[in-house]
């Protein structure tokens, strides 16, 4: 009976530091999660920080292409201005009302610049 107590004694004994071991092990377990979690919840708030700024990113560059159209065709409308100002000069009695940036010359005619775009793709 005492051998067998004293056996007895020993496996409680090692199962008790079993349970010692595997509740560190838990315990160890559990603080890692949680600080996984706060590190997720961290790097899900950062996420939102940069869809936030790459919104205001695009948009600014949206405006910023809108703006340089709006200098190209500003460009171009002066350009064309300075162009029929000079013709009106060097032949003041031309009637130059005709004039449109819009229109190229093809064929000896005067025609829309949409136009001759849309031939040309029908032709290729």
């Amino acid at each position: 009976m005492k051998e067998e107590l004293s056996k007895s004694k020993n496996v409680v004994s090692e199962l008790q530091s079993k349970l010692a071991d595997t509740e560190k092990s838990l315990k160890e377990t559990k603080d890692s999660y949680v600080k996984d979690v706060e590190e997720l919840k961290k790097k899900e708030a950062d996420l939102a920080s940069m869809e936030t700024r790459l919104i205001d990113v695009t948009a600014r560059l949206k405006e910023m292409e809108k703006k340089k159209s709006d200098e190209i065709l500003d460009s171009f409308v002066e350009g064309f201005e300075r162009a029929a100002l000079q013709a009106k000069f060097i032949a003041p009695g031309v009637d130059f009302s005709e004039l449109d940036p819009g229109k190229i010359v093809r064929d000896g005619k005067m025609v829309e610049d949409d136009d001759v775009a849309e031939d040309e793709a029908e032709n290729i």
